[in-house]
């Protein structure tokens, strides 16, 4: 089903990505989008194809974006935020995004 993800921030208008809803309890969701342009992100090099699968927790003062190519994880990318909203879905998810982020790109390591 078609979500659309809000992020909102201190200093400039919310910025929206068209997702879908993959999973939804009460606490937690979790969206999904491809990846439609080149984006450098620290070390990571994503391209077209690549999905990215953002967890979202209502109790959390982060979410996480997982990111896979050809069915392999290749970077995780956690945001310090606030706020994350579940109640507007299956139509919306919004949470403000504090601009603090930690970035792995090897998983596990």
């Amino acid at each position: 089903m078609k979500t659309v993800e809000i992020v909102n921030s201190p200093d400039h208008a919310p910025r929206e990505y068209d997702c879908k809803l993959e999973l939804r309890s009460e606490q937690f969701a979790v969206l999904s989008t491809a990846i439609w342009e080149n984006w450098r992100v620290g070390t990571l090099d994503l391209i077209p194809g690549d999905k990215s699968f953002g967890l979202y927790w209502v109790d959390r003062d982060y979410n996480l974006y997982i990111w896979r190519r050809g069915g392999v994880e290749i970077g995780w990318y956690y945001n310090v935020l606030e706020g994350v909203s579940l109640s507007g879905l299956p139509g919306e998810l919004a949470w403000t995004d504090w601009y603090v982020d930690v970035f792995y790109d090897q998983p596990g390591t």
